[in-house]
């Protein structure tokens, strides 16, 4: 069997939503990888460890650490490789031969996962300033509030009680709702919000 020398390798940058693609031949995989996006918001590291290429880099889903192993004979020889993220099952990655075809793969595979990835963004970004201005805290007493982006929406939770609340981010609705938000208490020990002002 003939292997291919080179492959494709196209996945999407966690802040500005673009697809990466860059074209890796066997010598620059031997020596190591580093993939950047042009908006400093991503890259994917792939190094080389007893005969295994390991992958590192952020599902651009749940927007956490993501690492996979896979044997350097498997790599080559497969037309085309798909990694799905352990954590939440999107699509993270796509490896082949031809750059429009990775993009095109990937974008039909995890169309469903990036729909909302703007309301997601958003939805974010108001949970974190009210976080910051102190504006979410736990009937607990405590102030510290972990502000965790999901496939859905948004979960916050107090370090001190591990009290939590999801809010959700997936339609227009849902985002002009989230923004309309001034102030949320947790309940403690629980998922049920005790007050929520708008």
């Amino acid at each position: 069997m003939v292997l291919k020398t080179k492959k494709t390798i196209c996945y999407k940058c966690v802040r500005c939503k673009n697809f990466i693609t860059t074209e890796i031949s066997a010598f620059d995989m031997r020596d190591g990888v580093e993939i950047e996006c042009e908006c400093g918001g991503n890259d994917m590291t792939i190094s080389q460890e007893n005969r295994q290429y390991v992958f590192a880099y952020m599902c651009p889903s749940c927007r956490k650490p993501y690492i996979k192993r896979v044997d350097i004979r498997t790599f080559w020889e497969n037309e085309q490789l798909i990694f799905t993220c352990t954590g939440c099952g999107a699509a993270a990655c796509s490896i082949g031969n031809s750059h429009n075809k990775q993009i095109k793969f990937l974008s039909e595979k995890s169309g469903e996962f990036y729909e909302n990835d703007m309301i997601l963004s958003e939805t974010e970004k108001v949970l974190s300033r009210l976080v910051s201005q102190k504006k979410v805290t736990c009937e607990c007493g405590g102030r510290a509030i972990d502000v965790s982006a999901g496939l859905r929406g948004v979960d916050l939770s107090c370090r001190k009680c591990g009290a939590c609340k999801f809010v959700r981010a997936i339609t227009e609705d849902d985002l002009l709702k989230n923004r309309s938000i001034k102030r949320i208490l947790l309940a403690k020990k629980s998922n049920k919000v005790i007050k929520l002002d708008y």
